[in-house]
């Protein structure tokens, strides 16, 4: 045997030896007419129904490695579900794999693995009579609660032109962003987890007030009688707690506030825990200015994220031109010097936590 000949045939009994078996990332099997690899981006997903290891599925025929193509390839699991790379289950009842489902196989291919119960799933692969397995643990894990978030500011887009991904209005720019969500231990939200989006243009007031489960008490405010015309505090209107927990920073106003008791208003949502002396922000989109998410598509769902993958999710937010450079920083690095123009970009999770984020102050603006 030639040097050349040598070397590959250790590199191939290392990979044998490093990958067979299933604990690790990569199961390489083979035998004199088949070799099959199969390896996962994730040794650990949550238990959540949501979350996918992608499973990536390669396979050649021996001894002269000739790519195996229009082979049927059966997958199954003990735990879990498998899905096409376009989310189709590959089994009859929507539980289980059964192995009574195939997938052509061009060579190499890619499924994805779900569970919604804690355990091991062994999931494996035949094709031409031999399988390849290969273990992937799925953890109960607080679904879906993410702890904090980044937020990405991206590339402008003048809607004069022809340069926008939006088919929007004219006269109108546009900015691309991007979230990335993470859990308490750091890790990436799970796959799918879903939020809603908001961009304020405009604070309306702010302060320092008392938390109670309901509502927040002000007593150096009027809010029944603050700003003018499209100015004046709302129903829908946004109210802000950026130091509290995320689950009790976004909140709804359930009423336009009472002009009885105008130093409180109340939310449509609870808070979990009273707060004394807590920063507020009552905030809301007065320009006309809105946000999308962006699928896997291009497509564009209004104020709400497709589903991160990752813990990444892509969106775009648009405004009018009359409105350049509001929430921008100065020169200097400055804020505005009025606070009211200043503009948030908001995010809250579908979940039952409700978690809410909040991006940083400056980091969102108008931009030209």
């Amino acid at each position: 045997m030639n040097r050349t000949g040598y070397l590959l045939s250790l590199a191939l009994l290392l990979l044998v030896a490093g990958g067979c078996g299933s604990a690790g990332t990569t199961t390489l099997v083979q035998n004199e007419n088949m070799q099959i690899v199969i390896s996962t981006d994730k040794k650990h997903i949550a238990a959540d129904g949501h979350e996918s290891a992608t499973l990536t599925i390669s396979a050649v025929r021996l001894p002269d490695r000739s790519a195996v193509t229009n082979a049927p390839a059966t997958f199954t699991t003990t735990r879990g579900e498998i899905f096409t790379e376009d989310d189709t289950p590959l089994t009859s009842n929507g539980q289980s794999s059964d192995g009574n489902f195939f997938l052509n196989f061009p060579a190499a291919t890619t499924v994805k693995l779900r569970s919604s119960a804690t355990g091991t799933a062994l999931v494996s692969v035949t094709i031409n009579g031999t399988t390849a397995s290969l273990e992937v643990r799925a953890n109960t894990t607080p679904p879906l609660a993410a702890a904090h978030m980044d937020f990405d500011t991206g590339a402008t887009y003048n809607l004069l032109t022809d340069t926008s991904p939006l088919p929007m209005h004219k006269f109108y720019h546009a900015q691309s962003a991007e979230l990335r969500a993470f859990r308490e231990d750091g890790y990436p939200v799970p796959d799918h987890t879903r939020f809603d989006l908001f961009v304020t243009d405009t604070v309306l007031v702010s302060g320092n007030a008392n938390v109670s489960t309901g509502y927040i008490t002000d007593s150096s405010q009027g809010f029944s009688t603050l700003g003018v015309g499209g100015s004046a505090i709302r129903q829908g209107d946004i109210l802000l707690l950026p130091d509290a927990p995320p689950a009790d920073r976004i909140r709804f106003i359930a009423a336009d506030p009472d002009t009885g008791n105008d130093s409180q208003l109340t939310v449509a949502r609870p808070y979990t825990q009273a707060y004394a002396s807590q920063r507020y922000l009552v905030v809301a989109s007065r320009l006309g200015s809105e946000i999308y998410g962006i699928d896997g598509s291009d497509k564009l769902p209004p104020g709400q994220t497709d589903g991160s993958q990752a813990g990444s999710s892509a969106f775009i937010y648009q405004y009018h031109r009359d409105y350049l450079d509001r929430g921008c920083l100065d020169g200097g690095g400055n804020l505005p010097a009025d606070p009211s123009e200043r503009v948030y970009i908001l995010a809250l999770s579908q979940d039952i936590y409700q978690h809410g984020f909040i991006s940083a102050d400056g980091l969102f603006c108008f931009a030209p």
